[in-house]
């Protein structure tokens, strides 16, 4: 489907996409502020930048099973969006592709629906492949208080979670090699940092892995940190 086929189409409220598309390009629906409900295609692997940005009345997106891809800024500033489903194919989620999604979270199929406001996405044994989230991806998600990431994970991205002001734990699996600057900065609430299978012998490692800027603006900064 072309470039901003449906840009600024500012009446499209629903729209359900044919079987045979397998690509949703730049900014295919950019703009539609009264789009709030979508039908993807199981056959779609990929999401392109900017897709669904401002689409402030999309409150539901189920990704089908077969996609591998989520480009730049593809739900920028969905304020209402609620309900997230990653397929256990995807392996990108690229920069600012859920920045300034102010809803509730609530990510069905991965976690339980008592755990609203809470991003857990599922790990390695589960079979989603993610190396690494995109630079500024859940950047000013001001609703998210909880964030597990996967076994596997190798690469958390400059922003990743910045402005994510309810944030009050984070898990980092032992697969992580890098964390940019400033992934959680300004998150006054951030309590608690769960490093997986340390131990008080690893706590050099993953000072010299990890730059002090990936956490200014916490609360406890390193002194805060927990070793299971």
């Amino acid at each position: 489907m072309g470039k901003s086929v449906f840009s600024k189409c500012i009446s499209l409220a629903e729209i359900e996409l044919p079987d045979d598309i397998t690509e949703l390009s730049d900014n295919t629906f950019g703009g539609c502020e009264k789009l709030s409900s979508v039908k993807l295609t199981e056959h779609l692997d990929s999401i392109g930048e900017q897709c669904f940005y401002e689409c402030g009345q999309l409150k539901t997106i189920m990704l089908p099973e077969q996609l591998k891809s989520i480009g730049k800024w593809a739900f920028l500033s969905c304020t209402n969006i609620k309900d997230i489903v990653f397929p256990k194919s995807l392996k990108c989620i690229e920069e600012n592709a859920f920045k300034n999604c102010d809803g509730t979270v609530s990510v069905t199929g991965i976690s339980n629906p008592e755990t609203a406001n809470k991003l857990i996405v599922p790990s390695k044994h589960e079979e989603l492949m993610v190396s690494g989230i995109g630079e500024g991806a859940c950047s000013g998600c001001s609703q998210l208080v909880y964030v597990q990431l996967p076994e596997g994970l190798q690469k958390i991205g400059s922003n990743a979670f910045s402005r994510c002001g309810s944030l009050g734990s984070i898990v980092i699996p032992d697969t992580v090699t890098s964390i940019g600057s400033r992934a959680f900065y300004g998150n006054g609430n951030l309590k608690n940092v769960i490093f997986e299978e340390a131990d008080m012998n690893d706590i050099c490692k993953y000072a010299e892995r990890f730059p002090i800027s990936a956490f200014i603006g916490t609360k406890y900064l390193y002194s805060q940190f927990e070793m299971p």
